[in-house]
């Protein structure tokens, strides 16, 4: 795939140029965390400013940011894994040595969001890289990597976090928290054991992990996942493999009755790294989405773009050929997307451009 101005125009959608800043650079990081949602009628984005968070809500006329909000955030981190809870939002917000969980009510007279529970500061753990949540229950669940170990923690127990590795993992794996009928899970990357795992919670405890594949490279510190209405569980994921003409990325598919299926796609080559994946479904379930950078290789200054795959969920077919999706003509990164329903992502670049295309 030649990243040139003919394949440009076979994107489903395509922004040239940001649609919004931030001031903060490669705001739509890191890896398995969505920034966005849609509700109430419109599309809403959570991401840093800086000095903490900021909501911003999309409009006919584009972007706004949603100023009186930023007394809430301020202070806490920035960057999120978000998404709608109930009739308002929840979020979990990550830096280094720091995890806040914060939740928005909806306030249908003046139309907007508003600050909901006071944040919940957890301050226990250090080297954190990421933090995503889910709610399953009737309680939120936030999943993220510490200390070569994954965590988990739930409302009403904040304060008591459970280990669901059994052995060290690499200093920069992650995990990713997803929900599953009946219960949660934490799905992992662990270079040290080179596998993928996935641990389930159900009513009587956390069960045993359960390998999606080991050996060969398979495991990186990239994971993203999407779950169908059936339980079908579809994770993207990044190898350590790091050889020309090698595949670089692998879609990992879990049936409903447990079973794995693993399917490498995206090859390095000369002139591009295909890097940090995410998978998404379209509203219908009938369609998987497919993301991830492009690094033009070897060029300088250095620039890179999002493309996309799409098959079909039921059988899915990662043997053809992605389409370019946003390319300013920079480093363009990070591709996120909501949790469930597909449409709108974002992706962003160093400088606090905010790009955006809509997958149909």
């Amino acid at each position: 795939m030649r990243l040139t101005r003919r394949a440009l125009l076979a994107g489903t959608v395509l922004t040239a140029g940001p649609v919004m800043r931030t001031g903060v650079g490669a705001a739509t990081k890191d890896k398995p965390q969505s920034k966005l949602w849609a509700a109430h009628g419109a599309w809403w984005a959570l991401l840093p400013a800086g000095e903490g968070a900021a909501l911003w809500k999309r409009e006919a006329g584009g972007w706004r940011r949603e100023s009186h909000l930023d007394g809430y955030f301020r202070g806490l981190p920035g960057q999120a894994d978000a998404m709608p809870s109930g009739g308002g939002a929840a979020a979990v917000l990550v830096e280094a040595g720091r995890l806040a969980v914060a939740r928005l009510r909806w306030d249908e007279a003046r139309r907007r969001y508003e600050p909901g529970a006071e944040p919940v500061v957890i301050e226990e753990h250090k080297g954190i890289e990421t933090a995503t949540i889910a709610e399953a229950g009737g309680r939120l669940w936030i999943a993220y990597n510490s200390g070569r170990h994954m965590w988990v923690r739930s409302s009403g127990a904040w304060g008591r976090a459970t280990r669901v590795t059994l052995r060290e993992a690499k200093d920069d794996d992650i995990c990713q928290i997803v929900v599953f009928a009946g219960g949660v899970g934490v799905i992992w990357s662990d270079q040290a054991e080179d596998a993928v795992f996935l641990r389930r919670h159900a009513e009587d405890g956390w069960k045993e992990p359960e390998a999606a594949e080991r050996g060969g490279n398979t495991a990186d510190d990239h994971i993203s996942t999407a779950v169908a209405r059936d339980g079908t569980l579809y994770v993207a994921t990044k190898n350590s493999v790091d050889t020309l003409d090698r595949p670089q990325l692998v879609l990992r598919v879990r049936s409903p009755r447990g079973e794995w299926r693993n399917m490498p796609y995206a090859r390095l080559t000369a002139t591009e790294g295909p890097t940090r994946p995410i998978a998404m479904l379209s509203a219908d379930e009938r369609t998987l989405h497919l993301l991830h950078t492009v690094a033009r290789r070897g060029v300088k200054p250095a620039a890179s773009a999002i493309v996309l795959l799409s098959t079909a969920a039921a059988a899915p077919d990662v043997g053809g050929t992605p389409r370019v999706l946003i390319d300013g003509g920079g480093q363009i990164n990070n591709v996120t997307g909501p949790k469930r329903g597909g449409g709108l992502v974002l992706a962003s670049d160093e400088n606090g451009g905010i790009y955006e295309a809509l997958v149909r």
